[in-house]
Parts: structure tokens; sequence; C-alpha cells
């Protein structure tokens, strides 16, 4: 889905099995329709508008995070990377 004009992640919070994501260079912005996503390890925001990482906080199988070129802050960073020490995050 990288490079697309997507926005809305909603229909994305059904696919409860999912494991890797890519948006990169999308639209998307709000990130609570992932927060069902128990199984997903990587996720690829590269170049999007999220700024707000709280709904990620209980995806324990979060494995890899790309950040680069977004607008998140290191306060959302750090409290991310707390509530999932195994995370490496890309910034």
């Amino acid at each position: 889905m990288g490079g697309t004009k997507l926005s809305d992640l909603t229909p994305l919070g059904r696919l409860l099995k999912l494991r890797r994501l890519d948006l990169r260079g999308t639209k998307v912005a709000n990130l609570v329709p992932l927060s069902k996503l128990t199984e997903l390890r990587r996720l690829d925001l590269r170049d999007t508008q999220v700024t707000d990482l709280t709904p990620l906080g209980k995806l324990t199988k979060l494995r890899r995070l790309d950040l680069r070129i977004t607008k998140v802050s290191k306060a959302q960073v750090a409290a991310l990377q707390t509530a999932l020490p195994r995370l490496e995050i890309q910034r």
C-alpha cells in the first residue's frame, strides 16, 4: 500500500492476522485502527502524516517500525520504546 493515496486505515483493522504492513508515502495520520492487529511484526510509516504512536503501545509482537521522514516527537518514540522494549525503531 506504500506510495498510494491511502489515508483511512479502518478497513485494515479487520485483518487480525496481518504481520507486515507498508504504509510509506501514504497520507495516513490516524493509527487507531491498527491497535487490534496484535500479530503485526513490521510496520513502515516512513513519509506519512503520523504523529501519535499511542495506538501501537499494545502490539507486543511488533519488532520493527520505520519512522523516517515523519513528525513523530522524541517523547512519542520514547514512550513507545518503554512500552515495547524489543521494538527496533528507525528514525
